[in-house]
């Protein structure tokens, strides 16, 4: 769900920055100096403003806060340029997926490996590579497909209220089922230590002669050995003789 709700999205916006944006400046027929314009404001917004916030408010930007938060931005900059796709409202969309694209700090990837097993941390960054690439690719032939239809806005819409489903998937799961990173790692070591432990078990187990007792008490080890006659046989024997 992470996977999905946070990496595979940004590779979507990629392809709305620099796919759709381009295409759709051309349609409304915005010279290149508007594209630059518009990727400088991108670039401000999501590398220095959003910097600043979070450098003012350690506390309140934890990752969980993060992902939330680029989550609610994304749905909402999309649905204003769905309902409105305009230059201007562009601009209003770009400021806020520009801070959308900010929040994570492209730390990601430290994050995820904190949820997922100790055996698969050497391929996390495969994982999100992978999935970076595949939202890319979605993100430019569900654009592309916008663009079939006259009226833009039903396209607009239309993907939007997709993207809004897989954006909130995760961060609604956080809430509803709330769970720090570092525990699922935490638990993930415990059950490999119980592993661990119950295999050298068997191992000694096996290692043992079949007649001898696994562990045998100190008590037992103890006990003195009982005598062969008791000492009212050994009196009655010598009376007899």
């Amino acid at each position: 769900a992470f996977v999905r709700s946070a990496v595979l999205t940004s590779g979507i916006q990629i392809s709305f920055f620099f796919l759709f944006l381009p295409e759709l400046l051309h349609s409304l027929r915005q010279s290149l100096a508007t594209l630059s314009f518009y990727y400088i404001l991108f670039a401000f917004v999501g590398g220095v403003v959003v910097r600043i916030l979070m450098k003012s408010l350690p506390g309140l930007f934890t990752m969980q806060f993060r992902i939330l938060s680029s989550s609610v931005l994304q749905v909402i900059g999309l649905f204003i340029l769905a309902l409105f796709p305009t230059a201007k409202m562009l601009v209003v969309s770009v400021i806020i997926l520009g801070a959308a694209m900010g929040l994570h700090e492209f730390k990601y990837l430290e994050y995820y490996r904190q949820m997922i097993r100790p055996d698969k941390q050497n391929v996390a960054r495969e994982i999100l590579e992978k999935a970076l690439t595949w939202g890319a690719v979605i993100g430019a032939a569900a654009f592309g497909f916008v663009f079939v239809f006259d009226n833009i806005r039903i396209g607009l819409l239309i993907f939007a209220l997709l993207d809004a489903i897989v954006l909130l998937s995760y961060p609604l799961m956080t809430i509803l089922m709330p769970q720090k990173p570092y525990e699922a790692g935490h638990n993930a070591d415990k059950k490999n230590g119980a592993i661990r432990s119950s295999d050298n078990q068997d191992y000694e187990n096996q290692q043992r002669p079949l007649d001898v007792e696994p562990y045998p008490s100190q008590q037992t080890q103890q006990l003195p050995q009982a005598p062969l006659y008791s000492p009212d046989e050994y009196t009655d024997n010598r009376s007899e003789y």
